[in-house]
């Protein structure tokens, strides 16, 4: 698979040569644009694909911000809001020689060396409190799912799917902007991917197995997607 990146009226996107017939474009929660089209297909088509979507791009991309803003700090200093298990706090950030993070009633404290940026600091503080949030609520929810299975927990920065399951490693990989969501949307995503321990595939068997569990899902997927999955 080929890619290129170019730039179009003030819109980087990047362009991938695929086995397919017609063009596509995505864009994702870190606000990166992605034309994938056909190996066939001329250059100029394809910018002149972009160009006709350019209205649909910049308001998929400011849908992304408006996501972000919501959840996340505007510019990662103090004062900034975000979201944190569905709780809004605020930020405060201290300047320090030791790296230390921790909740202070509706504070979230930052303290940073000088050398560090403090949206890296930020985000491995989100990834250490998520995998301990994950992996109580992966407890819970196995006891509820009647499973001993010595499943594996992996936190990543996933921005196309809030979780998947390697059934036969046995190991769930989350994404950690779940963190931002409510605990019961936690166990939601959790509780999918066990469902798919037993039926692999999206059938209507899973979704029987999994509304037994969540027997309102599909208003759990639309305040995941109200959240959506946006980058830091």
């Amino acid at each position: 698979m080929k890619k290129k990146e170019t730039e179009l009226s003030g819109i980087e996107f990047t362009i991938r040569r695929k086995n397919m017939k017609n063009m596509r474009i995505r864009v994702s929660g870190d606000k990166r644009v992605c034309v994938s089209a056909p190996h066939h297909l001329p250059e100029n088509r394809i910018i002149a694909f972009v160009a006709q979507n350019e209205r649909f791009i910049k308001e998929r991309l400011h849908a992304v911000e408006q996501k972000r803003s919501r959840c996340y700090p505007a510019s990662y200093a103090s004062g900034d809001s975000l979201m944190i298990l569905g709780r809004r706090m605020t930020l405060r950030v201290v300047r320090d020689k030791k790296a230390w993070a921790g909740i202070d009633g509706g504070e979230l404290v930052l303290c940073v060396p000088p050398e560090t940026n403090v949206k890296t600091a930020f985000a491995r503080f989100m990834t250490r409190t998520a995998k301990d949030v994950f992996l109580t609520r992966l407890a819970a929810m196995q006891k509820v799912f009647h499973s001993n299975a010595a499943i594996s927990l992996s936190v990543r920065n996933m921005l196309t799917r809030w979780g998947s399951i390697n059934t036969k490693r046995l190991n769930l990989s989350l994404s950690v902007h779940l963190l931002r969501c409510e605990t019961e949307l936690i166990d939601y995503v959790i509780m999918h991917e066990l469902c798919h321990l037993d039926s692999p595939n999206h059938s209507s068997a899973f979704y029987k197995a999994l509304e037994s569990y969540f027997p309102q899902r599909k208003i759990c997927d639309k305040r995941l997607n109200e959240y959506g999955l946006v980058d830091f």
